[in-house]
């Protein structure tokens, strides 16, 4: 402002001075309206104020590095000249008071919509108190500290000593400061909407399937995104592998005593179940491979986040979950052999099986074990596995949105396939804990231990399997109807495991 209002006193031209003034007094009062909106009109609380909060600074410290750079660029004393010159001189040419009315606006404007974004997110934590506090001593002592001080202290140039001011490299460095403290806000903000997202899931994805269903009878031609449910599942299952601690195999074998017990629950007990109930199927193959595909693999994703819920000991659960994930990727085949005998030979082609498991599930694993791997070493990757922890449900709500949405179009024989097999998965949801609560009595566990095994008991890996059984020929809509059946009396469930699962198993 200094530069431009000194060139335009050296042109001459003294009666452009009052769109200057009136530009830049614009862009404060714009500012103030924009800080009132922001604080007082525009509400948010919550889950939505945290995400706010945490892109917000983000997207202030995007801002402040580019301002920096920019900065950098006019830092040089020509340069910087050449710059106010070119801008002002194409304003000037014009003959055009409003012209360069709006470009004082938009400059002054832009800085503080910057400071804006800056305090914003520090007033909302709770600090008005002390910005207040703050700014009335440094305004008393004639300078500002923080992001304002340069802007303000060369806006004020004539009555600061060259002692007082801040020059650009002064600035830069501010902006750098500013640009470094706001990630580490934005991340803690983010970490508070993960935790919001995992407790409040099953709201989550039962609000996807209400929107699913709406959005199938209110737009047409739905049963068109079938194609995009492998992409979204692909997108799925990397966040939630990225939440898998790969790394943690080792340790996760040498507890062998609950190890021991969480095999032979879900991979002897429960399909012993699952043949048991087997009977009560329809004969309709699709229906039966659907049923086996999902209660033949035990839950490696939200399963962690219930039983902390219903005070079982998750951290064993967590470390497991590379060993579940592995061991039912090698059983599944070999149980679908069994249990289905011929029809699992003309159902389960190799080719598709073999394809929709390399793509679907290696190569999202790889991918998240790279990323783990990477942010042990590289602090950028470290912070892009931590804000990966906001998307798994996310994601899996997506999947569930696009299913529904793909399947009411053809929701005749996917709704008569569902209703049968609902009774089988409620008298699963009833048995399969029970019986992980025995075994992990049988082998001795602690209470915490005991409750973790009738968790993942109980919880199957229903949309983790999903890409596989939609290799079977002919899947849709039946298929997914069924294995999101199964999804929902299970969340359904969780309603009652929470609580009831400590009561059963008593300290």
């Amino acid at each position: 402002m200094v530069a431009m209002i000194a060139l335009l006193r050296k042109a001459e031209r003294t009666e452009m001075l009052p769109w200057v003034h009136a530009g830049w007094l614009s862009a404060l009062l714009a500012g103030v309206v924009t800080w009132g909106l922001a604080t007082w009109v525009i509400t948010i609380s919550g889950a939505s104020r945290e995400l706010t909060e945490g892109f917000g600074s983000l997207l202030a410290a995007i801002v402040l590095v580019w301002v920096g750079i920019w900065m950098h660029g006019k830092s040089h004393a020509d340069a910087w000249q050449r710059y106010v010159r070119e801008k002002l001189g194409h304003a000037l040419s014009k003959k055009s008071g409003i012209f360069l009315l709006g470009l004082v606006f938009l400059v002054v404007y832009r800085e503080v919509f910057e400071t804006i974004l800056f305090f914003a997110a520090i007033w909302n934590q709770g600090s008005q108190a002390s910005m207040v506090a703050g700014g009335a001593h440094h305004l008393v002592r004639g300078r500002l500290a923080g992001g304002a001080a340069g802007y303000l202290s060369h806006a004020a140039g004539r009555g600061c000593t060259d002692r007082h001011r801040l020059g650009i490299g002064d600035r830069i460095r501010l902006v750098g400061a500013f640009a470094s403290a706001l990630p580490g806000k934005a991340v803690s903000a983010l970490d508070s909407v993960r935790a919001a997202l995992e407790r409040h899931q099953i709201a989550v994805y039962f609000a996807a399937v209400v929107q699913g269903f709406l959005t199938a009878l209110a737009v047409p031609g739905t049963a068109q995104w079938e194609g995009a449910i492998n992409p979204a599942l692909g997108l799925m299952l990397f966040v939630t592998f990225l939440q898998v601690p790969l790394a943690r195999l080792r340790d996760a074998l040498k507890n062998t005593r609950f190890m021991g017990a969480l095999l032979v629950a879900n991979f002897l007990v429960v399909p012993l179940l699952g043949a048991l109930l087997l009977p009560l199927l329809p004969a309709d193959p699709l229906i039966r491979i659907a049923v086996l595909f999902v209660l033949l693999c035990p839950c490696i994703d939200y399963v962690v986040t219930f039983s902390h819920l219903g005070k079982a000991d998750a951290s064993l659960l967590l470390a497991a979950t590379p060993v579940l994930l592995i061991v039912q990727m090698l059983l599944l085949p070999l149980y679908l052999g069994v249990l289905l005998g011929a029809e699992s030979a003309s159902l389960v082609k190799a080719g598709p099986f073999l394809h929709a498991f390399g793509w679907l599930i290696v190569v999202p694993m790889l991918l998240a074990a790279s990323v783990q791997a990477a942010a042990r070493r590289w602090a950028p990757a470290a912070r892009a596995a931590d804000w990966g922890g906001l998307l798994p449900v996310p994601a899996t709500a997506l999947v569930l949105l696009i299913v529904i949405a793909a399947v009411t179009p053809k929701l005749g024989p996917a709704l008569k396939a569902a209703a049968t097999a609902l009774p089988f998965y409620v008298a699963f949801a009833v048995i399969a804990p029970v019986l992980g609560l025995l075994v992990g009595r049988a082998f001795g566990l602690g209470v915490s231990a005991k409750r973790a095994v009738a968790f993942s008991s109980a919880m199957r890996n229903s949309l983790v399997i999903l890409p596989l059984a939609l290799s079977v020929p002919g899947a849709l809509p039946v298929v997914p109807a069924v294995i999101v059946t199964q999804t929902l009396v299970e969340l359904v469930a969780m309603l009652v495991y929470i609580p009831l699962l400590p009561r059963l198993s008593p300290r």
